[in-house]
């Protein structure tokens, strides 16, 4: 949350020349409601579900796509085995901090609707980063970076990766 997976994201698919697949925006047609809606009618439960039933479409496609996930996605374990299984995983590592600077003004996140948001953004970066750290292939930090910056970081990561392939 507050990484600039959303911007991002749309930035690198235009670079790959691929098409975006942005998993909150695809659950949000698919269930005619935001994502905010359907936590508050039916519960993170039930969002996260959704998640892993749009992650396992995507995990048995093979069209080569850039998919933006929520940052809960990767908590279940069935769905770290996907992701892995999916393609390459590019975590955007942020500082509580720079999550709240850039987050200041926003309400349209569920997560953040309530309470002190710089204890439950340390609360669920503490417990998230673990799982996080574990499932990406690739680690990016983001702090300070324009998203331009981070774009070029993530191609230069991929191009030094299909090298190293390349020679074994």
């Amino acid at each position: 949350m507050g990484a600039g997976k959303s911007t991002v994201s749309e930035m690198l698919a235009q670079r790959l020349h691929m098409p975006l697949m942005d998993t909150d925006l695809q659950i949000e047609t698919e269930q005619g409601r935001t994502v905010r809606q359907i936590f508050a009618e039916r519960g993170e439960a039930w969002f996260r579900l959704l998640e892993s039933g749009l992650l396992e479409r995507l995990a048995k496609s093979s069209e080569k796509m850039v998919v933006s996930t929520g940052g809960g996605l990767p908590i279940q374990p069935q769905n770290r085995e996907l992701l892995a299984k999916a393609g390459i995983v590019i975590y955007l590592q942020v500082s509580a901090r720079e999550v709240l600077r850039r987050l200041d003004g926003d309400t349209s996140r569920p997560l953040l609707a309530s309470g002190d948001k710089q204890a439950r953004v340390q609360d669920l970066l503490a417990k998230r980063e673990p799982v996080y750290q574990s499932t990406a292939d690739m680690i990016i930090e983001t702090d300070g970076m324009s998203p331009e910056q981070i774009v070029e970081r993530i191609i230069e990561q991929l191009r030094k990766s299909e090298q190293s392939e390349g020679e074994d």
